[in-house]
């Protein structure tokens, strides 16, 4: 009978465990993807940057952090930042005047 309960625990750890990173692994590919949008954004449109919060459908608060830096004759150094709590991506790139 010890065994049995052995095995319902080891199988209930699991399923937490593997949710647990499953739902890392949605934020990650969630906060790399609001990067990406956000560089893409500040790439074909006005090259200001800016602040922007919201929270994912879990309510996790997600923040994303663009910025644009004139190169004055050099390309333009644009960067995006998302955070939530205990992440971040940080992507940047050069755009061409």
């Amino acid at each position: 009978m010890a065994l049995v309960a052995f095995g319902a625990s080891v199988l209930a750890t699991s399923a937490a465990t593997t949710t647990f990173a499953l739902r890392l692994a949605r934020h990650d590919v969630a906060g790399a993807a609001h990067a990406l949008s956000g560089l893409e954004a500040l790439r074909a449109g006005p090259r200001a940057g800016g602040v922007e919060t919201w929270r994912d459908a879990d309510g996790t608060p997600i923040v994303r952090r663009t910025t644009a830096r004139d190169g004055r004759g050099h390309p333009w150094r644009l960067g995006a930042s998302v955070t939530w709590p205990g992440h971040a991506h940080d992507l940047a790139t050069e755009a061409l005047p």
